[in-house]
């Protein structure tokens, strides 16, 4: 539906809104009539190719090769879909495809096509791409130009380019879209710890300047600052890999984290006391948005032992949940000093809000400490838990299934114990039981030690007498 909006403008989409309800109102409809309603409000717009969004199954890969000469880009866009079990050969989408050329100040050009006249929203930035293979030659481009492509999502796809790492670290800095702004963060970000996986613990210092730029620019929010502030996480990074490596995986992100808080150890306090609050508690944008700011600040300050006073001091001052569980939070996974303190400070003022005490189990189990996996046992044991009600168990034993280090833990214990544990849960909420379960990793792409550890407490639960359908469901599927 975004991708109409984009294709039809503001204007354009409402006349098929309003066309849509005119032609529609209290009727049982279907895609096609939606599709029917905005052609025929503009002019008759052609979606022909377009429908194949809703026919074809599967996300798009497209791939983009950019060439600079003198005072020209080429852009070439290759898509493809993958096949699935029953659709090969994909036809090309139609697709919206929004474009910016950002220029040594960090400004757009403006988008001058060679020998094309049929993209008639180059002035919008919207390239429509309708071939499996399109090529674009822009002119009045100086080398030192980078293209930012897929602006704001304009297309639902898997984009890969040929630009650098210094690229990227030009867009994470530079780039006026905060979409591909955010994007170029994460994918510099991401071919760092790639690095940092493979023994090269070196980070380029193109990255901490573009880092630095993110953390000194007065124009972007606090909301976004904060987004853009993040690193992938661990179990992003082991994804990438054709075998998941949880613990070394989580172990390059910590390093990597632990390098940008000890280099920026004063940008993040000044953005920290920046951004302390001046009134009443408030759930309006631009307060959530300071407070993601200061928190995210104190997570990398905590990484810094000079700083241990200050979460102490964040936690014990907090007016409001959002403040006080992120410094909870902080100090559970970074095994702060206060950390147990803290924990049954928590437990003692809420003990008696089931909800609360939800997250406090989860928290708790979903943490980076060694310890995880005997404080998960031990936490059984408190007063507030019950083994008898689905939502405690799903935040004690699913969350721990989700701490994909502590679950996959060499030794198969964590497999073992929540197998354990869906087994019981399966006699009393088949469809909780069934949600833990799918949290097994796909078994083909662990160590082999692993897989085998894992199959085997899989093929224990399918064993079980009177499995219940939603848990054999799942089960089945991860052994096949």
């Amino acid at each position: 539906i975004r991708m109409i909006h984009t294709l039809l403008g503001e204007e354009g989409f409402q006349s098929g809104m309003r066309k849509y309800f005119e032609l529609f109102d209290g009727q049982a409809v279907t895609t096609e009539d939606f599709i029917h309603a905005m052609s025929v409000a503009n002019d008759n717009y052609d979606f022909s190719q377009f429908l194949l969004w809703y026919d074809q199954a599967g996300t798009p890969n497209v791939d983009v090769v950019v060439e600079k000469n003198e005072n020209e880009m080429k852009l070439k866009f290759i898509q493809s879909t993958p096949d699935t079990p029953e659709q090969k050969n994909k036809k090309p989408f139609h697709m919206p495809m929004k474009i910016g050329l950002v220029d040594s100040n960090g400004g757009d050009l403006k988008l001058v096509l060679k020998d094309r006249d049929d993209q008639l929203d180059l002035e919008e930035g919207i390239l429509h791409l309708r071939e499996e293979v399109e090529e674009f030659t822009f002119l009045n481009v100086k080398k030192d130009v980078l293209p930012s492509i897929n602006r704001g999502f304009s297309a639902p796809i898997k984009l890969t380019t040929n630009l650098s790492n210094d690229d990227y670290a030009f867009l994470m800095a530079n780039d006026s879209d905060e979409f591909n702004r955010y994007e170029a963060c994460q994918v510099y970000s991401m071919e760092v710890l790639k690095a940092i996986l493979g023994g090269d613990k070196n980070i380029p210092a193109a990255y901490f300047g573009a880092y630095w730029k993110i953390l000194s620019d007065k124009k972007i929010d606090h909301a976004f600052k904060a987004l853009c502030l993040g690193i992938p996480t661990g179990e992003q990074l082991a994804m990438t890999q054709e075998t998941y490596k949880f613990n070394r995986a989580f172990k390059a992100v910590s390093f990597l984290k632990k390098e940008i808080a000890k280099r920026f150890d004063n940008e993040f306090r000044s953005l920290y006391d920046q951004t302390v609050g001046d009134g009443e508690f408030s759930v309006d944008a631009k307060e959530m948005g300071r407070r993601s700011l200061r928190n995210r600040s104190l997570s990398f300050l905590a990484l810094n032992d000079n700083n241990a006073d200050l979460v102490k001091e964040h936690y014990l001052k907090a007016d409001n949940m959002t403040d006080l569980f992120s410094a909870l939070s902080i100090m559970i996974n970074e095994n702060h000093l206060y950390m147990n303190e803290a924990v049954e400070d928590f437990y003692k003022r809420f003990k008696d809000q089931t909800l609360v005490m939800q997250k406090w189990l989860s928290v708790q189990a979903g943490s980076s400490n060694e310890n995880c996996f005997e404080r998960v046992k031990e936490l059984e044991k408190v007063d507030i838990y019950d083994s008898q009600v689905p939502n405690l168990v799903r935040s004690l034993v699913g969350a721990f299934a989700r701490n994909l280090v502590a679950f996959t833990h060499e030794s198969g214990r964590g497999f073992k114990y929540v197998a354990t544990k869906v087994k019981e849960l399966d006699k009393i909420n088949p469809q909780s039981a069934s949600r833990i379960v799918s949290a097994y990793p796909n078994l083909k792409k662990l160590p082999e030690n692993l897989r085998l550890l894992a199959t085997k407490e899989l093929q224990d639960i399918l064993d079980t007498d009177g499995i219940s359908k939603n848990v054999y469901e799942i089960v089945s599927k991860k052994l096949s």
